[in-house]
């Protein structure tokens, strides 16, 4: 099966490529390494099943070739990037999703993959719990 992983460059990203090589699948990673990083794919790049496309997923993308499935993890991950990059965290949360900042609309039938996984980290804080009581 053929994957696409947005956000490979990221420690999640890079993780999740590397398994997926290992499950004897071909990866095609894309990151636009604003806080994504190269040293975190170096190992893999000599990888025969895995190429790599520096791009931002905001962006509208043709990915030529058949995909089964696309890992969505492009997203500034922190809250210093969130403060930082406000814009583009944003754009890369909706646009990014449509798949890769691909418009099914305009995308060739040969670029849509059967199935979008959507995985998107939120930080949050738990609300107090109250306890009903009598």
């Amino acid at each position: 099966m053929r994957y696409v992983v947005t956000g490979a460059a990221g420690f999640l990203g890079s993780h999740l490529v590397e398994r997926l090589l290992a499950g004897g699948h071909d990866v095609l990673g894309i990151d636009n390494l604003v806080t994504g990083r190269p040293r975190n794919l170096a190992r893999l790049e000599s990888h025969p099943s895995f190429s790599f496309l520096e791009h931002n997923v905001a962006q509208f993308i043709a990915v030529e070739g058949a995909v089964d499935g696309v890992f969505h993890f492009a997203s500034p991950a922190s809250p210093a990037d969130y403060l930082g990059l406000p814009i583009q965290t944003l754009k890369v949360g909706s646009l990014g999703t449509t798949p890769w900042g691909l418009p099914r609309r305009r995308a060739p039938a040969s670029c849509s993959p059967r199935r979008l996984r959507y995985t998107g980290i939120r930080r949050f804080t738990p609300s107090r719990r109250t306890t009903g009581g009598t």
